[in-house]
C-alpha cells in the first residue's frame, strides 16, 4: 500500500518544465445555452496541427511563444468553426462561446484525432436520435449496437456484447457514476433516456488508465448541464411511454438546472380494472427521473447529478374448480417483482495553474432486485380444508460509496498528463431465493483502491504514444488482489488523412455476475472475486489503419485478439442460484477465454444522403476443464459474421428519412441428442453433447423511419417520428424450444422417440410513432 501512496505522491509533485512560453486556458461553451462544449477541437491552420482538445468540463489548455499572434481555429459537431487571433504577454484564462447550426446532415461523426490516437467513438445525443430503434425512441445501447464489435445479447435485450464480451464486462458510467443494470423490461429498452444525455464516449480498446474493473469497454456517459441562457424544455408521447423535459438558469450565465422524468403506459391497462374481483390482474410500471444542477463555486464549478430507474410489476391470479356447482378447491397466486437503480455524484473541478486542471468526484450508486411470490390452495373435504401455502422471497443489493481525484496536466504543447487516484467501497447484501427459515446472509464488504497515471506524447510530428499505467489493490473478506494494468497506444500518421494504429490494454475485474432466470426478467447478483473464482483479467492487442477522403469518406480497418483467464460458467443442471451463500459450488472457475477479429468500417459524412456501413468477422473460443473434456469451445454469443448498414437521406428541411439493416450469424446453444430409456422409472432422460453444440438461426432485420420537424409561430419545435422494427417481417428465432419425447410399451420397454426443434419468435413488424414539442 505504501508503493501505491508513493506513486501517487509523485505523480501529484510533477510541474511544467519553465520555458519561454506562456499558457492560454479556458472553456469552450455553447452561445445558445451555455453549456460546456465537450471534444471541441482548437486547431492551428498554420502548422496544420491540433493545439488542444476541450475535455469533460469543455477546458482546454495549450502553450504559445511570449509575444507571438496566435492563430487557432475552433471546431465541433454541430456548431460553426469560429477562427480566433491569440496575442497575450502572460498566461490567461479565456471563455470562448460557439454558435450552433442545424444537425441536419449529421449522423454518427467521431472525433477523428480521438480515434485515431487514443481508441475513442464519441457520440452526441442528437446524433443518436437519428437512428431508428423499436418503439420509436432514441435508445443508446440499441444505437451502439450498430457500430463494428458492438452486437447485443438476443433481439429482445438491449445489452451490449463487446468484441465477444459479456454484458458484465462493460464499465459504464453516468456522470462519473458506476451502473450496475442498465435494462428495463428485462432488456427491451435501456435506462437511459436520450433527453437527459449530452455525450457518450466509446471504449473498446486502448483502454485510458483513468478506468479500471472491467474488461471489455467503458461507455463515460455524460448527461446535460442545463440551459444558462434560458428555460426550456420539451415533452415527447411515445408508443412505448412518454417523457418531459425541463432546464434553465437558476443565475443566467452562472447556474443551471435539468430535469427528466420518463415513464411507461404500461400500468394505464389495468387502470380501471377492480383488482379485487379479478380473476387474473397483471400491473407494469417503469420510471427513469435523471436531475441535474450546476454552479459556480468557490474558483470552480460544482455538478451533482442524480439518476433514480425503476420497473415495477405485479401479478394475481385466482382459479376454482367446481363438482356439481359444489367448489371442491381453489387456487390464488400473487407475485411482485422490482429491480433499478439510484445513483448521485457531485463533481468539483477547478484550475490549479494555467495549465493544470482539477477533478473530484464523490457518489453514491446502488441497484436493488426484489422478487416476491405467494401460492395457496385450499382443498374442501365436507367439513375439512387442507391448506398449503408456498412462499418464495428473494432479496438482492449491491451499493458503491466512492471517491476519485484528477488532474489534467499540460506540460508542453505536445505533452499531456493525466493523473489521479480512487476509492470504492462495494457492499453486497445477497438473499436466497428460499429463506421460509430467514436465515439471511451476511453483508459482504470489499473496497477499491487505485492510482493511475497517463502520458499522451507526441514524440516527433507524426508519432504519438499515449502510455499509462494503472496500479489497484482489491480487499475482500482479509484477502488483497494487487493489479498491475499497463497500457500502450502508439498512433503514426503517414500522411495527414491516414493514420496507423496499435495498441495493448491489460484489464482486471474483481466481481463477477451470476444472471439467472425467465425470459423477460432479470435475476442478477454481483458477486466479488474470492479465493476460489479469483478476478478476471485479460490481455487485448489491435491494430489498425485509419483514413479519410476529402473530408467525407472515412474508412477504418482493426484487427483485435484478446485474452481472458479467471472466467467462471454454471455447471451443468444449475438453473437457478438457490444457494447464494454457496454460490462458488454452483460454478467451475478457471476458464479462459480466446477471442480475435477484424472490424471494417465505411461512413459518409456530409451532403443529402450520409450514413455508415460496418462489419466484423470474429471467433469467440471458451476452455473449462470440466466442460467439453477440457476441448475449446464456440461460446453462446459466438457470431462469425455482424454486418450492418445505416443511411440517413435529408429531403428538404422538414422531412428525413432513415433506415438501418442488420445480419447477424446466430449464436450459440446446447440442444439435447437423444434420450437414455430408464425403463425401471417407465421414463427417460435427456442425454447432452458437447456444449453449444448447435446454432440459432441467422438473424436479419430492416428498421425503416421518417421524421418531420416543423416550426411553431411561436418559434418552438415539433417532430413527428414515425418507424417500422423489422420491417419485411422476417421471423427471427427469439429461443428454440426442444421437444423430445419416448414411447415406452406396458412392460417398460423403450420403443422409440420422438425429437424436435421448434423456432419461437416473439418480434416480427412493430410500427411505432413519437411526438416531440420543443419549447
Amino acid at each position: 500500500m505504501k508503493v501505491i501512496l508513493y506513486i501517487f505522491l509523485f505523480f501529484l509533485s510533477l510541474s511544467p518544465i519553465a520555458s519561454q512560453t506562456i499558457n492560454i486556458s479556458g472553456y469552450i461553451k455553447s452561445a445558445q445555452n451555455g453549456e460546456n462544449l465537450i471534444g471541441t477541437t482548437l486547431y492551428d491552420p498554420i502548422n496544420s496541427k491540433v493545439k488542444a482538445i476541450s475535455n469533460e468540463y469543455g477546458f482546454f489548455s495549450f502553450k504559445t511563444l511570449v509575444n507571438e499572434n496566435c492563430k487557432i481555429k475552433i471546431s465541433y459537431v454541430g456548431y460553426e468553426d469560429k477562427n480566433v487571433d491569440f496575442f497575450f504577454l502572460k498566461d490567461t484564462v479565456i471563455s470562448i462561446e460557439l454558435a450552433a447550426i442545424g444537425l441536419s446532415e449529421l449522423v454518427v461523426v467521431a472525433n477523428k484525432t480521438d480515434y485515431q490516437k487514443k481508441g475513442v467513438v464519441s457520440f452526441s445525443a442528437e446524433e443518436l436520435k437519428k437512428i431508428p430503434t423499436i418503439g420509436g425512441e432514441p435508445d443508446l445501447l440499441r444505437s451502439l449496437q450498430l457500430m463494428p464489435g458492438i452486437s447485443n445479447s438476443t433481439e429482445s435485450n438491449s445489452n451490449i456484447l463487446v468484441r465477444g464480451g459479456t454484458p458484465d464486462q462493460n464499465l459504464i458510467l453516468l456522470d462519473g457514476s458506476p451502473v450496475y443494470n442498465v435494462s428495463h423490461l428485462g432488456g427491451f429498452i435501456s435506462v437511459f433516456n436520450n433527453d437527459a444525455l449530452n455525450k457518450v464516449d466509446v471504449y473498446k480498446g486502448a483502454f485510458p488508465a483513468r478506468f479500471g474493473g472491467r474488461l471489455s469497454s467503458v461507455l463515460d456517459i455524460q448527461m446535460k448541464e442545463g440551459n444558462k441562457k434560458k428555460f426550456s424544455g420539451a415533452y415527447s408521447l411515445g408508443l412505448i411511454n412518454s417523457k418531459i423535459l425541463l432546464e434553465g438558469p437558476i443565475k443566467k450565465d452562472t447556474s443551471s438546472y435539468m430535469f427528466t422524468a420518463r415513464s411507461s403506459y404500461l400500468g394505464l391497462i389495468n387502470a380501471f380494472k377492480n383488482k379485487a374481483k379479478a380473476e387474473t390482474y397483471l400491473d407494469y410500471w417503469l420510471y427513469d427521473i435523471n436531475a441535474k444542477v450546476n454552479s459556480k463555486f468557490y474558483k470552480g464549478n460544482i455538478f451533482t447529478s442524480l439518476y433514480m430507474g425503476k420497473d415495477i410489476g405485479t401479478s394475481l391470479s385466482k382459479s376454482t374448480n367446481r363438482s356439481n356447482n359444489v367448489v371442491t378447491s381453489s387456487f390464488d397466486s400473487n407475485s411482485s417483482i422490482d429491480w433499478g437503480n439510484i445513483t448521485w455524484s457531485s463533481r468539483y473541478s477547478q484550475i490549479i495553474k494555467n495549465n493544470i486542471f482539477m477533478k473530484s468526484l464523490v457518489g453514491y450508486t446502488q441497484y436493488n432486485y426484489n422478487f416476491n411470490s405467494v401460492e395457496s390452495s385450499n382443498v374442501f373435504k365436507l367439513v375439512d380444508t387442507l391448506k398449503t401455502q408456498i412462499s418464495e422471497n428473494n432479496h438482492y443489493s449491491l451499493s458503491d460509496k466512492f471517491f476519485k481525484i484528477e488532474f489534467d496536466h499540460n506540460k508542453s504543447e505536445n505533452h499531456f498528463l493525466r493523473y489521479g487516484g480512487q476509492f470504492i467501497l462495494h457492499r453486497f447484501l445477497p438473499n436466497s431465493v428460499f429463506d421460509s427459515l430467514n436465515t439471511g446472509i451476511s453483508l459482504i464488504k470489499s473496497n477499491e483502491l487505485a492510482v493511475f497515471f497517463e502520458d499522451d506524447w507526441n514524440i516527433f510530428r507524426n508519432l504519438n504514444l499515449n502510455s499509462g499505467i494503472r496500479i489497484s489493490n482489491y480487499y475482500v473478506n482479509q484477502k488483497s488482489f494487487l493489479s498491475i494494468e499497463p497500457r500502450f497506444a502508439l498512433s503514426f500518421n503517414t500522411s495527414q488523412n491516414h493514420t496507423l494504429k496499435a495498441s495493448y490494454s491489460y484489464m482486471q475485474q474483481n466481481i463477477h455476475l451470476l444472471t439467472s432466470g425467465g425470459f423477460g426478467f432479470p435475476n442478477d447478483f454481483w458477486l466479488p472475486a474470492t479465493n476460489i473464482a479469483q478476478p478476471e483479467y485479460s490481455n487485448l492487442y489491435t491494430i489498425g489503419s485509419y483514413a479519410t477522403v476529402n473530408n467525407k469518406i472515412s474508412l477504418s480497418i482493426e484487427a483485435f485478439y484478446k485474452r481472458i483467464n479467471n472466467l467462471i460458467d454454471y455447471k451443468a443442471n444449475v438453473s437457478s442460484v438457490l444457494d447464494v451463500k454457496n454460490w462458488e459450488k454452483s460454478i467451475f472457475t478457471g476458464g479462459k477465454g480466446t477471442i480475435w477479429g477484424i472490424e471494417f468500417f465505411l461512413e459518409k459524412k456530409s451532403g443529402k444522403v450520409t450514413g455508415f456501413a460496418g462489419y466484423t468477422f470474429s471467433q469467440n473460443n471458451r476452455q473449462f476443464k470440466e466442460i467439453n473434456q477440457n476441448k475449446k469451445y464456440f461460446f453462446d454469443y459466438h457470431r462469425p459474421h455482424d454486418f450492418e448498414v445505416f443511411v440517413h437521406y435529408q429531403i428538404n428541411k422538414k422531412w428525413d428519412i432513415n433506415a438501418t439493416w442488420v445480419y447477424q450469424s446466430g449464436r450459440r446453444i446446447s440442444v439435447p441428442i437423444g434420450l437414455l430409456p430408464l425403463p425401471e422409472k417407465k421414463t427417460t432422460e435427456l442425454i447432452f453433447g458437447d456444449k453449444n453444440n448447435a446454432t440459432f438461426p441467422n438473424y436479419q432485420r430492416l428498421d425503416i423511419g421518417v421524421n418531420k420537424e416543423t416550426k411553431t409561430s411561436k418559434g418552438n419545435t415539433k417532430i413527428w417520428s414515425f418507424s417500422i422494427y423489422n420491417t419485411y417481417n422476417y421471423p427471427n428465432t427469439t429461443f428454440l424450444r426442444v421437444n423430445s419425447s419416448a414411447v415406452i410399451d406396458a412392460q417398460g420397454n423403450y420403443l422409440y422417440q420422438n425429437r424436435s426443434i421448434k423456432n419461437v419468435t416473439l418480434f416480427g413488424l412493430i410500427p411505432s410513432f413519437n411526438y416531440t414539442y420543443k419549447f
